[in-house]
């Protein structure tokens, strides 16, 4: 990542709970390849429409037959591919941290898929809820939920699996801190979406 501290790599969950608006629906016949590129093109517009396409996304080097993974300096992204257990591994090297989390797929989510751009898609075979994982090139990690219609859930479930000494810390403007020992950041994750009203809590 840009620095040892796994802070840059935490701090991109500021764009990483986005709920985003909904997906046209291609026909099963296109494909599950098909589905993520269109899922990817809309996680695409509403960064753009949210401003937080500053930096460019990285697109993984590594794909093999359970993890799909990228590497920023001394960091690495690594997405489980099993869509009803999707996890992603945020490591971010000797002296970061190494942080794991459980990503709101659907209970019967097809293996994840790369789209062209370098977003990793969890497509949902019902067509309710896609969810992407983009790493950037500033060494942040974003997750996005594309919501496609009025049935999918409200709310979503993000595991967090977190070394000892780290403790979660709520903040008024809504985010919340990874805080070390001494109280210290060690990065944040804050809710954003651009077309409704997100929270964390």
């Amino acid at each position: 990542m840009k620095r040892r501290n796994y802070g840059p790599t935490i701090a991109a969950a500021a764009l990483a709970f986005s709920l985003l608006a909904p997906a046209p629906l291609a026909s099963a016949s296109d494909g599950e390849n098909i589905k993520a590129e269109v899922s990817a093109e809309v996680i695409k517009e509403a960064v753009i429409a949210a401003n937080e396409d500053g930096f460019s996304l990285i697109k993984p080097e590594v794909s093999t037959n359970n993890t799909i993974v990228s590497t920023v300096g001394e960091g690495t992204v690594e997405i489980h591919k099993e869509g009803t257990d999707a996890t992603t591994v945020l490591d971010g090297g000797a002296d970061g941290l190494k942080i794991s989390i459980g990503l709101p797929t659907a209970a019967n989510a097809k293996e994840a898929t790369t789209a062209a751009d370098g977003t990793t898609i969890y497509t949902d075979p019902q067509g309710l809820v896609d969810v992407g994982v983009q790493t950037l090139e500033d060494g942040s990690f974003r997750a996005l939920t594309v919501i496609n219609g009025k049935d999918a859930p409200r709310e979503y479930a993000y595991k967090l699996e977190t070394p000892s000494g780290i403790t979660l810390r709520p903040e008024s403007d809504g985010s919340i801190t990874l805080a070390g020992t001494s109280g210290n950041s060690q990065g944040s994750f804050s809710p954003h979406g651009p077309l409704m009203p997100t929270a964390l809590r």
